[in-house]
């Protein structure tokens, strides 16, 4: 009680399975998700309350955070590779593009940190650095395109001033969460202001190839190792991205699209293929990229345009859009 709580990437306040909770006498400001969240509680009182504006101003977009934590695995695997004295593992992707996974792993990190050394003020695109102006680095290039969040709103797939969920972290769709006795029950909401809250839904066409597999719903999507969506649309160029809107009612008109690729799918694609590369480890974690997609960015077949297919109303996360809600309230007994 009694404060102000301000600039979060995610939430002002979130809680898990709280019981007899009383948030007074605040203000909330410049969040990406929530100014309070509050999962599987028992009893909670919200009073005198200003929730909002959330924040306006966010540099980065959704694929920067995935290309960090991208990091990670592969970064691991790079270690153990040297460790072991194994031989560098590369691969070619479409147009003889050979990459070894060092330098996949060099142009994630260099694209990320010109874009972050730009958008805070270290150097300027005119800076020059090996010899070369930032402006005209080709990883700077890619990693703005895909990084640098023009429009300063949040592009995840919602945004809340107060979110109460019966249980769980309601990423999915409006009641899915479980809702057993005593998961999200009695809450007081008195005297609460909600207010400015924006938003900018980054809706991803989620790839799958399941139907290329014979079957007829589709449960499989492509993503790396950490939910980190693999967006197609960002590997191609801007006239082939833009068939997909009409892949629904031209199930060909893929055909000849063409991988041009970027640091995020490059690293993506690489993390599949070189997963179990030292024998005995996986570092694929949660990573689901499927052979069909691999040969085609590799350039071996031409893109399986009748037998792929989209998943769509998902973000970055592949977290259902929901949109803009002053106050979400799901699963709650007793309000």
């Amino acid at each position: 009680r009694n404060g102000k709580l301000g600039l979060s990437s995610h939430h002002g306040i979130h809680s898990n399975s709280a019981s007899n909770l009383v948030i007074r006498d605040l203000e909330i400001y410049d969040f990406e998700v929530a100014a309070i969240h509050l999962n599987g509680f028992n009893g909670a009182t919200l009073e005198n309350l200003i929730l909002g504006p959330s924040l306006q101003e966010v540099p980065l977009t959704g694929y920067y955070s995935g290309g960090r934590f991208l990091l990670l695995p592969l970064r691991q695997l790079l270690q153990t590779v040297d460790d072991n004295e194994l031989e560098m593992p590369s691969i070619t992707f479409n147009g003889d593009r050979e990459l070894n996974l060092e330098e996949i792993i060099d142009n994630l990190v260099e694209s990320m940190d010109l874009v972050y050394r730009v958008i805070t003020g270290d150097v300027n695109e005119d800076t020059i650095i090996d010899e070369v102006q930032v402006q005209n680095n080709p990883n700077y290039i890619a990693g703005k395109a895909l990084f640098m969040n023009e429009e300063g709103l949040p592009d995840g797939s919602s945004i809340y001033g107060i979110l109460a969920n019966s249980k769980g972290p309601a990423v999915f769709g409006f009641g899915s969460s479980a809702n057993e006795i005593g998961d999200g029950e009695d809450l007081t909401i008195n005297d609460v202001t909600i207010q400015g809250l924006r938003l900018l839904a980054n809706e991803i066409p989620v790839l799958s190839f399941d139907k290329c597999y014979g079957a007829d719903t589709l449960s499989t999507i492509q993503l790396g190792p950490f939910a980190d969506v693999f967006d197609l649309r960002k590997t191609l160029s801007q006239t082939d991205a833009a068939l997909i809107e009409s892949h629904a009612v031209d199930p060909d008109i893929l055909d000849h699209i063409k991988y041009i690729g970027n640091p995020l799918a490059d690293a993506q694609i690489a993390l599949s293929e070189f997963r179990d590369y030292v024998p005995g480890s996986d570092y694929g974690f949660g990573t689901e990229i499927d052979d069909y997609l691999v040969s085609w960015a590799m350039g071996d077949i031409q893109f399986p345009s009748a037998c792929a297919d989209f998943v769509c109303n998902g973000d970055i996360m592949f977290h259902t859009n929901k949109g803009i809600a002053g106050a979400r309230i799901d699963g709650i007994e007793n309000v």
